[in-house]
């Protein structure tokens, strides 16, 4: 392995112990005291990592969600594939079930939502912004899918991710066309950084 390879590999294992530790100790600790030093030493990694890889705890997060969950999520589908729009929406929420012990720690931070709003308005509203009035209704349906997602998780995930996906369409807060997801597309938008999304 060459060395630049090798720097790296070890800073995208030190990136990923960063947001891992940050999680962790936000099972413990509300965010706002969450200092550096406990992150780094959960992550058993020095400041100067700390400090290579992010600028701020809210970086952290963006990355975690970025990195750690939805890379996660799209990996499980091969590049090339498209799925409708229920496939991928009961593949979400059981990714959801899947980590729903963090995320739920993080939907009831309310100073963590934000964060949460701002990723995923950036990653899948953002990129599509196009010149016509389709957009509100973009972000009118993503709003919805956040506020039931993030409901549904403080309740405990109580519904089955089939019986919400149908649910919210009998609601008209998805799509009842079966529109195809790329997700060669979607990877592309979720690999970009998202050092950018919070100011």
């Amino acid at each position: 392995m060459a060395f630049n390879e090798y720097n790296v590999e070890q800073q995208q294992i030190s990136k990923k112990s960063i947001c891992i530790a940050l999680v962790e100790l936000l099972k413990k600790k509300n965010y706002a005291d969450i200092s550096v030093t406990e992150i780094t030493k959960k992550a058993g990694v020095s400041r100067n990592a700390y400090y290579r890889n992010f600028e701020s705890k809210d970086q952290v997060l963006i990355e975690y969600f970025r990195g750690c969950f939805f890379s996660d999520l799209l990996d499980k589908f091969p590049e090339d594939e498209c799925q409708s729009s229920r496939e991928w929406d009961i593949a979400l929420f059981n990714h959801i079930l899947e980590h729903k012990e963090i995320l739920s720690v993080i939907f009831r931070q309310t100073e963590l939502y934000p964060h949460v709003i701002a990723f995923l308005h950036y990653y899948f509203v953002k990129p599509r912004l196009v010149d016509d009035m389709d957009i509100y209704a973009k972000a009118g349906k993503l709003s919805s899918r956040i506020a039931v997602i993030s409901i549904w998780i403080i309740r405990g995930c109580p519904e089955s991710p089939e019986e919400l996906v149908d649910y919210m369409q009998e609601q008209s807060f998805l799509d009842r066309q079966n529109f195809q997801v790329s997700l060669k597309e979607l990877k592309a938008i979720v690999n970009k950084t998202g050092s950018s999304i919070v100011t």
